[in-house]
């Protein structure tokens, strides 16, 4: 036994070499052929040797009429026998239909119930392909036949039902669903009472109704019925007026609302007006001195132009003081409050403080408070405008939560220092809202 054994390893090792002009895989028998090349002889290679994938088979010829030195003139009718997800005609080297991506390891939809895009379109297959369907005319998506494009409806395919989608009477019959063209046309009367999707040859509008004789349900014209609008609706008429009706009211309803809201802006406006006379007339009383000035007391005229009381005067009622003063001095009391939907400071003037005849509440008034009101920069403290009841005035402000003496008195309070880089930023900062308030012809006092 062990002889024979010897005897067998023996002859293997002592077996002579293929031939180097054959492309057989190495062996005693030299009898098959290496990947993409054709047997029996296996001296000709297949087109791209099928990819490295495919089994190459062709016909062989006679000598007499091949070239010599061309091996593959031998042999005619090259074929490559590729796995089902690769297509024979490219050689192995593309991808079947129905099949994409670099490996075709991906479906097109459809592909698992034997056809691609469901046999109701065409699939962008092959390496660079997308996997997606384009579809037939009355077919959407993946063109499955679960959903339809306007003017047509789903329906169960049959053996017996065609596909009236392509004009073609093609059949379907994989058991997928087709989209078949409604029919509102009363059974082929001559007067159409379907209402239509496009113009030319009609489309009509409906929807699937399953379980119906149709099979869908149209959407009819005003006064007709049914699943193909052949039935008169005696009632369409009411309905109509019904419809006419609820517009009109609808109409109505959005008129008086419009008139409402206008009449309230201009009552808002009425009362904003009264509230400003009442103020300019106190003003008025109180310094004497303005009534050679009343043209500053303007509200904003026809013309659009601006610089009156209207843009900084600001009636008492629309500002919220709050109770608690926040600072206080011999001149003034400050306590914040909020202004047009924001925190402000609300600085009440000491009215024991004020002259009468004091020229500078003239200056202030024709001049300064409107300039005041236009200036509007991150880096300056905004002004609001003025408000004046029962002798006293109220100045009002953006509210600023800190100031640059309490950075500085808390940090020498605390012993720490202040980072250089911070207090150039604060330099700046300053610098950059001088500069605006110059460049306004403000001078900072």
């Amino acid at each position: 036994m062990h002889r024979l054994y010897l005897c067998v390893v023996i002859s293997l090792f002592t077996s002579p070499p293929c031939s180097p002009k054959h492309a057989h895989v190495p062996g005693p028998s030299c009898s098959t052929c290496v990947t993409g090349w054709a047997p029996p002889a296996c001296t000709a290679m297949c087109p791209y040797t099928c990819a490295g994938i495919g089994n190459c088979s062709a016909d062989l010829i006679d000598p007499a009429t091949t070239d010599a030195s061309d091996s593959n003139s031998e042999y005619s009718n090259f074929t490559c026998s590729c796995p089902p997800e690769y297509d024979s005609k490219s050689y192995c080297m593309n991808c079947s239909y129905g099949f994409f991506g670099e490996y075709c390891s991906k479906l097109c939809p459809g592909m698992t119930t034997g056809e691609a895009c469901f046999g109701h379109g065409t699939c962008s297959s092959g390496h660079d392909g997308s996997g997606l369907c384009n579809c037939k005319t009355g077919y959407v998506g993946n063109c499955s036949g679960e959903s339809c494009s306007s003017g047509y409806y789903s329906a169960p395919s049959s053996s017996s039902q065609t596909d009236q989608s392509n004009n073609k009477g093609s059949q379907a019959n994989n058991g997928t669903k087709s989209c078949l063209v409604c029919k509102c046309d009363s059974n082929g009367a001559t007067a159409l009472h379907g209402l239509t999707t496009s113009s030319g040859e009609p489309l009509y509008a409906c929807s699937s109704a399953p379980g119906t004789a149709a099979g869908f349900q149209c959407v009819c014209k005003d006064g007709y019925s049914g699943a193909q609008c052949a039935d008169v609706a005696s009632k369409s008429a009411t309905g109509s007026a019904l419809i006419f009706y609820a517009s009109v009211s609808g109409a109505a309803v959005l008129l008086l609302v419009m008139c409402a809201v206008g009449m309230r802006a201009r009552w808002k406006r009425a009362e904003r007006h009264g509230e400003l006379d009442a103020m300019r007339k106190q003003l008025l009383e109180r310094f004497p001195q303005l009534k050679g000035v009343e043209g500053v007391f303007t509200y904003r005229n026809g013309a659009g132009q601006t610089g009156g009381i209207g843009e900084w005067l600001i009636p008492l009622s629309d500002i919220d003081v709050y109770d608690s003063a926040i600072g206080s001095g011999a001149s003034a009391t400050v306590f914040k409050g909020r202004y047009a939907d924001g925190e402000v400071a609300i600085k009440r003037l000491n009215p024991d403080n004020m002259d009468a005849s004091d020229e500078s509440v003239r200056l202030f008034f024709t001049q300064e408070a409107s300039l005041l009101a236009r200036l509007n920069h991150p880096n300056v403290v905004r002004f609001f405008g003025v408000s004046y009841e029962a002798a006293t005035f109220y100045i009002v402000t953006e509210f600023c939560p800190s100031n640059l003496g309490k950075v500085l008195s808390a940090s020498r309070r605390k012993g720490v220092k202040i980072h250089d880089d911070h207090v150039l930023g604060l330099a700046l900062s300053i610098a950059v809202g001088m500069s605006y308030l110059h460049a306004k012809r403000v001078v900072h006092r």
